[in-house]
């Protein structure tokens, strides 16, 4: 998905990333005006953070998404997993 529109240059990584999910680093790095390596950069802030998550995608690099879930939680499995667990242990007391 190649975006090279000058219209989103002053954008945040984070701002852009919300409206186009799924993009590789390259691919967000083009669209900003930005080096490959300061928008890795940001996204390994981000990710240290919980606010991105990444994923491989079918070409086998690495896309990113915005994480919509609670802190620490990028993986709706194990959200339900602790969920469940904290009921199991109510219900015991």
């Amino acid at each position: 998905m190649a975006i090279t529109n000058d219209g989103f240059k002053g954008q945040t990584v984070f701002e852009f990333l919300r409206k186009h999910q799924g993009m590789t680093t390259a691919e967000i790095a083009c669209a900003l005006g930005k080096t490959h390596a300061s928008v890795a950069g940001i996204l390994a802030q981000l990710f240290n953070h919980g606010r991105v998550i990444k994923t491989s995608n079918p070409e086998g690099g690495q896309a990113w998404y915005v994480n919509n879930l609670p802190f620490g939680c990028s993986n709706p499995t194990l959200m339900l997993f602790n969920r469940l667990l904290t009921e199991c242990r109510h219900a015991a007391n």
